[in-house]
């Protein structure tokens, strides 16, 4: 509810400037300084809460540098489409109920404004006289009502002293106070909640009273004269709550203690610049002490690193590793089918960069294809993708070689194997559109240079689901297991709306979630994975599915169920799964230091709503942090 949140800290700092105004300036004869105050500080309050000063920010926040993934796992993950759906029924929330009463609110409040104004309307049609070219001087017959609206004067036939009466109101003509209260109106329809702006109105019609009454005794004797005309005409008609009226009892008491009182010194004038520090200590306020989204300007932006990049969007330029004083990102994770681990670890332990293409900064990218035999066993291994003799006997030699089995069903699998020294140039090239090819079992990543880590051992606590299972004997009963869901649609494969759709979200949950210190200290990591529905665009009941440490899988929680936006997705139920990782310097090279924690509970099942039968997985996103001070 960011509207509600911006609408309370805009009225927090209203009711400082307010407090302020009434302690120290509203005794002061310095009107057109109160006017000017009273404008001023009803126009800041709601303009503060758009401004912010990041640099201002504790510095603690640059630790954690965030990023999101953009490679799919649809490949990797069971992320099978939407079936057997039904349409949720729409429920009247709390935050429904807030608005719809804000809303109404402002309609009452609008529309006894107009209501108002076109009362007015109405009496200046009958009849009026020019005065001095400018001003129209409306008659009301058998009245003795006085007041002002821009430059309309409606004044009583009944009235004595009509002159002195004139010249008031000529002055709030003259000085457009009713632009003052039409302003001071609209901030009502908006403020209708908050007590403040009633009396901030008050006030300002007050001062105006002041400066009237300031500028029409000096045309009389005296001030003593002027009270007494006051007095003497203190029973004449109010106007409307919107006019400038001559008659008003509650006032009239002020406005003669105010005309006879002792004239404020220029020293006085100084209170005035109380208000700037003010003003500062509540930008300062309004950067720390809220939690937002919404500001739109940033007076002091701090200067984090360059952003990192992402598969999907374009990669800025790295400078070289002699010149370049950036803490360099680990390399986006890999994804690995549960029944591929042993393999995975087993190859990346194997496989080294060939020393010829190092020297020369070479890269390249080679794809295999193998069939899985009964026993797990693996044969019949192809290039499928060449990447040059070196690379392609490093990987081959190493598959060969490989004396483990993987626990995969029996028939053609594939997977692929890139070699690079700088990822973020590789990514660039046409070989790296082979990385989204949505057919391939996993991929491994090569790195020859020192600035990038080795990849840690790949760990999992899941076994393999989709083992062939051991022949039974059938009979009446035994119990079948449901059939596998169908494949993912087209518009569920890599590359089609929903890597769109979901980069906003994806960008806000890596932005929000903050690496816990505690997990941080410990050097506890891993995949949190969270599941919600979409109902309508907005997220409904999410829930972690798949943790690692509570404080850890409470604060991806808190940031999910803090994101106002909407989803361009389907209705269904969807899952994202988060990875937290620490890395740290060992020498010159970056590694992650992150692990499991030692009793870890990361295999709970899946909770789905009802009508939801699968959840689709959306890409995922990276969190990582650095134990060490950076500098």
């Amino acid at each position: 509810m960011n509207w509600l949140h911006y609408l309370l800290e805009a009225n927090i700092y209203l009711a400082v400037f307010y407090a302020f105004y009434c302690l120290f300036l509203n005794k002061e004869t310095h009107y057109t300084l109160n006017r000017v105050y009273l404008l001023l500080s009803c126009t800041v309050a709601f303009i503060l809460p758009l401004v912010q000063v990041s640099a201002l920010k504790p510095a603690a926040e640059s630790a954690q540098q965030t990023y999101v993934t953009i490679a799919t796992n649809s490949h990797n993950n069971t992320t099978p489409a939407l079936v057997n759906y039904q349409p949720p029924v729409s429920h009247f929330t709390v935050h429904d109920a807030i608005l719809y009463l804000y809303i109404t609110g402002m309609a009452v409040m609008a529309l006894l404004l107009l209501i108002k104004i076109g009362k007015l309307i109405k009496m200046t049609t009958r009849g009026n006289t020019i005065l001095n070219d400018k001003y129209k001087l409306i008659g009301i017959e058998s009245s003795n009502a006085a007041f002002s609206f821009f430059n309309y004067l409606f004044i009583g036939t009944k009235i004595n002293g009509s002159d002195t009466i004139i010249r008031h109101e000529l002055v709030h003509i003259k000085q457009k106070h009713s632009a003052d209260i039409i302003f001071i109106e609209i901030l009502r329809i908006v403020n209708w909640f908050n007590p403040i702006i009633y009396f901030v109105q008050i006030s300002l019609k007050t001062v105006h009273e002041y400066i009237a009454d300031e500028q029409t005794a000096a045309h009389e004797t005296d001030a003593i004269t002027y009270s007494s005309f006051l007095v003497d005409n203190a029973y004449g008609i109010n106007g409307s709550s919107i006019t400038h009226s001559f008659f008003n009892y509650n006032l009239l008491k002020k406005r003669i203690i105010m005309l006879n009182q002792k004239r404020s010194g220029n020293l006085a004038r100084l209170k005035y610049l109380v208000a700037v520090p003010i003003c500062a200590g509540m930008l300062c306020a309004s950067t720390l002490a809220f939690s937002k989204d919404y500001a739109l300007i940033d007076l002091a932006p701090v200067h984090h690193q360059p952003a990192l990049p992402t598969l999907a969007d374009s990669i800025p330029k790295v400078k070289s590793q002699q010149n370049d004083t950036h803490l360099q990102p680990p390399p986006p994770p890999i994804f690995v089918k549960d029944t591929y681990v042993d393999l995975f670890n087993y190859l990346n332990k194997t496989i080294t960069y060939p020393k010829s293409e190092l020297k020369t900064n070479q890269a390249g990218l080679v794809a295999l294809s193998f069939d899985v035999k009964a026993q797990g066993k693996i044969a019949n291994i192809s290039i499928t993708k060449n990447a040059g003799t070196a690379f392609n006997q490093q990987v081959l030699q190493a598959l060969k070689t490989y004396p483990g089995t993987v626990n995969e069903t029996v028939g053609r699998h594939k997977m692929i194997v890139y070699f690079c020294t700088d990822y973020y140039k590789f990514i660039k090239t046409p070989d790296a559109a082979e990385l989204k090819a949505p057919d391939y079992d996993f991929s491994l990543m090569v790195f020859g240079a020192s600035k990038y880590p080795f990849m840690p051992p790949y760990k999992t606590n899941k076994k393999a689901t989709n083992v062939p299972a051991a022949q039974v004997e059938i009979n009446h009963t035994t119990k079948f297991p449901p059939p596998p869901p169908p494949a993912p649609p087209v518009s569920m494969q890599a590359d089609t709306p929903i890597r769109a759709t979901t980069d906003i979200f994806n960008k806000y949950v890596a932005r929000n979630v903050r690496y816990p210190a505690i997990d941080r200290d410990k050097k506890i990591g891993g995949r949190v994975i969270a599941a919600f529905d979409v109902v309508d665009g907005k997220i409904n009941d999410p829930q972690i599915v798949r943790g690692v440490e509570p404080v850890m899988d409470g604060e991806l929680l808190r940031a999910i169920k803090a994101y106002d936006g909407t989803l361009d997705l389907k209705d269904g139920h969807y899952s994202i799964p988060t990875l937290f990782q620490v890395v740290d310097y060992k020498g010159s090279n970056q590694v992650v230091v992150s692990h499991l924690p030692e009793a870890n509970t990361a295999d709970k099942p899946a909770k789905q709503s009802a009508g939801f039968s699968t959840a689709v997985s959306l890409n995922e996103v990276v969190i990582v942090a650095y134990p060490s001070q950076i500098k």
